[in-house]
């Protein structure tokens, strides 16, 4: 969506300015979230379901699927339909609720790469971390 929004405004455009806002707000709140999961993993704490870190997981995810739904919805409305195009703009990533939803799913996983980090040497532990770094969102002038 920010290759769209930078083909059909000018940096210097209201359009383009606020696009890059609410992007940058939504990169800073997924690689908020990387951040607390990559943190959880290198401290050797015992995650349990009831515990608070794991809220804050979920909070922070939520903020990250709101901000992330707010940029992708402006930009898809700022772009005109284009008769000629082989596909149709997509639709908005599904919504915050759905995203929490799926949350369970989520924490599953968490786990499952919690036990894996836990279990590996010191060289895999790294290329784990790696792997997680790797799902940060580019900047916005790298698109």
């Amino acid at each position: 969506m920010a290759k769209l929004l930078k083909s059909y405004y000018p940096e210097d455009s209201t359009e383009y300015q606020q696009g890059e806002k609410y992007y940058s707000e939504a990169k800073a709140e997924f690689d908020s979230w990387i951040e607390i999961f990559k943190s959880i993993l290198q401290s050797e704490y015992e995650i349990k379901e009831s515990d608070p870190i794991i809220e804050s997981l979920r909070e922070s995810l939520r903020e990250a699927a709101e901000k992330s739904h707010r940029f992708k919805k402006y930009v898809k409305d700022l772009i005109p339909p284009i008769i000629e195009e082989p596909r149709p703009l997509a639709e908005p990533p599904i919504g915050v609720d759905a995203i929490l939803k799926i949350f369970d799913s989520i924490y599953d996983a968490i786990l499952k790469i919690w036990d894996i980090y836990k279990k590996e040497n010191e060289e895999k532990r790294k290329n784990i971390i790696k792997t997680i770094e790797g799902q940060k969102w580019k900047n916005f002038d790298e698109i």
